[in-house]
């Protein structure tokens, strides 16, 4: 298939013509990580693994966020990398406790939602003790901490407005559902 073709599927696939355009240039280059002599050395994170994971087109995005990791696996090991769905939603968390409601990173309230369906509450415990509880750059100790500053930033009706009408926002659920249940699922942690 040639470019041309890949940009009208994607564009058939509802992206306008500027994210059918990213969207060939994201393939392209993921090929050429995958089969390159950094395949061992990069992990995918953001919005393309969320675009994935949930087939959702709508979460499409126009960059690719990667780190470069300074290890290399075995010959069975996995070729490409990616984040765990934990550490994804415990990175968002962690942005939106430091920035609160002055935060702009408005796709991460509707990944935080979903990812909250698919992450493992152990891996989540573990992660939130290293990234947020472990770092004397946070403020937050405890689940509760966390739960508390969410509500705070949550009450914000601003804010909550700004995250309804952006044009990051993927999902159609109701702003008060999507952010009260990402609340509800940090109280289960704890």
């Amino acid at each position: 298939m040639n470019l041309r073709e890949m940009m009208d599927e994607y564009a058939e696939e509802g992206l306008t013509r500027a994210l059918a355009s990213s969207r060939v240039c994201q393939d392209i280059v993921l090929k050429a990580l995958a089969e390159g002599p950094l395949s061992r050395n990069v992990t995918i994170k953001g919005g393309v693994v969320m675009r994935s994971l949930t087939k959702n087109n709508r979460r499409a995005t126009s960059d690719i966020d990667l780190d470069f990791i300074h290890y290399s696996l075995d010959d069975e090991g996995a070729t490409l990398l990616k984040n765990t769905y934990e550490q994804s939603f415990v990175e968002k968390l962690r942005s939106l406790l430091e920035f609160g409601a002055n935060s702009r990173r408005y796709k991460d309230i509707f990944d935080m939602y979903y990812l909250r369906t698919v992450v493992s509450e152990d891996k989540m415990k573990e992660l939130m003790d290293i990234l947020i509880f472990d770092d004397p750059d946070m403020f937050e100790n405890s689940v509760d901490d966390i739960v508390r500053r969410l509500k705070g930033t949550f009450k914000d009706e601003q804010y909550l407005k700004r995250v309804s009408e952006s044009r990051q926002r993927w999902m159609d659920n109701e702003i008060h559902e999507i952010s009260n249940g990402i609340v509800e699922y940090i109280m289960k942690l704890g």
